[in-house]
């Protein structure tokens, strides 16, 4: 059966939606619970606990394990803003980090970092593995309908050229056909084709290291390590703002500053998410579940859920 979906959280009231915040709380922890329980001999990170994703607020006594793509911008400018008594943007919470950045739980010496992984408080943010790939195509490689050529784009298309590999053609030696499923783009007289979302898919999914040095899809679970550390609060990228809230208000004490907290918003994302699974072949997201099945049993999310809708979607326009 699968997992339950992750659940909004609905305030109706400051007492209820206290209750229900606590709920799902419990419900997401006991997931991760249940999960180790069940790995405990076999989970690979029992080999190991990867410290330098944990970045450090000592004002409030927080530990953050920040994975890229799920939402770890909006939540590091924010442990910034709550650290330094800043309330800079996204864009200038960029600029600033890089002369002024947040610590790294590694700056420690090992003692003091057992000391706070012992006392501080712990947070962790999870996303649905098939929308944080989807967000992860668009942003690096963008594909024929998102390609804005700026300089991430162009690198990255250019860097993971061999991911084309996965879908039959060896760009080193053969040239593609110049078809609207296989754009391109020059530089330096060059040629470079738009890495399609397919060739993506199969890349990240394959069994091996080979395109794997990108944290921004690698499995959560890889480099926080859920079954080793007990993390206090388990955000999800779907209810981000109101976790953010919960989270620093009411878990690591934050009072007032209401002016830096994020904004809970409609998201608009889920119809380009199917759009997008819609182009490959069902068997490609049953790929994604296999590769991607400790997130998925982690944080409680349904890749048949997905294939679901995307079938209904599919019905709808065959109707």
């Amino acid at each position: 059966m699968a997992p339950p979906q992750p659940r909004p959280v609905k305030l109706g009231g400051k007492q209820n939606g206290k209750m229900e915040e606590d709920r799902e709380q419990t419900r997401r922890k006991e997931m991760v619970e249940e999960y180790c329980k069940n790995k405990s001999s076999s989970n690979k990170l029992s080999r190991r606990r990867p410290m330098d994703n944990f970045f450090v607020s000592d004002k409030y006594k927080v530990l953050y394990c920040k994975i890229g793509k799920t939402g770890s911008t909006t939540t590091s400018a924010l442990l910034y803003n709550l650290e330094y008594g800043t309330n800079y943007s996204q864009q200038e919470y960029w600029k600033h980090t890089a002369t002024v950045p947040m610590k790294r739980l590694t700056s420690y010496t090992k003692d003091e970092q057992m000391l706070r992984l012992n006392t501080y408080k712990k947070l962790v943010v999870s996303r649905n593995p098939l929308e944080r790939l989807v967000s992860d195509y668009l942003f690096f490689f963008g594909g024929k309908e998102h390609f804005v050529s700026n300089g991430r784009q162009v690198r990255d298309n250019m860097k993971y050229q061999d991911m084309m590999e996965t879908i039959g053609w060896n760009v080193s030696s053969e040239k593609l056909p110049y078809t609207e499923d296989y754009d391109f783009f020059k530089r330096n007289n060059e040629t470079y084709h738009l890495v399609p979302f397919l060739a993506f898919i199969r890349a990240v999914t394959h069994d091996t290291d080979r395109w794997h040095d990108n944290k921004h899809w690698a499995l959560v679970s890889d480099f926080c390590p859920l079954c080793q550390v007990q993390f206090d609060f388990i955000a999800h990228t779907e209810t981000l703002a109101t976790d953010l809230n919960t989270f620093f208000r009411n878990v690591a004490g934050v009072k007032g500053q209401e002016n830096i907290f994020p904004r809970a918003r409609e998201r608009q994302g889920k119809k380009k998410i199917l759009d997008i699974y819609r182009q490959i072949p069902l068997k490609e997201i049953q790929r994604i579940e296999k590769k991607y099945k400790a997130d998925f049993d982690l944080f409680g999310y349904s890749a048949e859920e997905t294939i679901l809708q995307l079938l209904q979607l599919l019905s709808k326009d065959i109707v």
